[in-house]
């Protein structure tokens, strides 16, 4: 629409013509290109923003299955200190330890009591086989040394009492009871040392 003053007087001249005319090439499909862009990057947002919520969920779910296991795994460590515990005393009370003796890797364990019977410290006196049999005196050494490779060969318990030197020189009476695992193909033995001392003076 053109507005013009001709001879004092404003004429209006309109044209009209058909969208069509103007919408050539890609004015025709800009629209359309328009809106599947605007669709594919709203997609691709909702993917990008799943992906983190369901990455943050995962990583929560499994901290709180690693905090889970550790707990258990102190409440574990716990018990087996405080059961550790309770035997080193009762152990203790009743004068016993408790020893094994893995004869294939030559390795012992002693018990904090059977250090106690043979007078020994742990911090400087590690356990092991080659260790016990010096605690006995060497007239009774090879004889407890045969009848524990006995125990190994045969797997019959062996029950023995006989004499050790502490490390102060004084001589105590014991009582060494061995028996091999028999649920183990290893030569595996475990036993038990109990101070009968007093026992012995008084029979004396």
């Amino acid at each position: 629409r053109v507005s013009m003053n001709v001879a004092e007087r404003i004429w209006e001249i309109e044209f009209s013509a058909e969208k069509n005319v103007f919408l050539q090439g890609l004015n025709h499909y800009l629209p359309w290109t328009v809106l599947l862009l605007g669709l594919a990057g709203t997609t691709l947002l909702y993917s990008v923003y799943y992906s983190a919520v369901s990455a943050r969920r995962r990583a929560l779910d499994l901290a709180y299955e690693r905090k889970k296991d550790l707990h258990s795994s102190q409440m574990r460590l716990v018990e087996a200190r405080l059961a550790e515990a309770r035997l080193a005393e009762a152990q203790h009370i009743a004068n016993v330890g408790s020893w094994s003796f893995d004869a294939d890797q030559g390795q012992m364990t002693w018990s904090a009591e059977t250090y106690h019977i043979l007078g020994l410290n742990r911090e400087t006196s590690p356990a092991s086989y080659h260790a016990f049999l010096q605690c006995i005196p060497e007239e009774d050494r090879q004889d407890i040394k045969l009848q524990l490779d006995n125990v190994i060969r045969s797997g019959q318990e062996c029950k023995v009492e006989h004499r050790i030197m502490r490390n102060d020189g004084a001589i105590h009476w014991v009582q060494t009871i061995s028996r091999k695992d028999k649920h183990q193909d290893k030569s595996i033995l475990y036993g038990t040392i109990m101070d009968i001392t007093e026992r012995r003076e008084t029979l004396d």
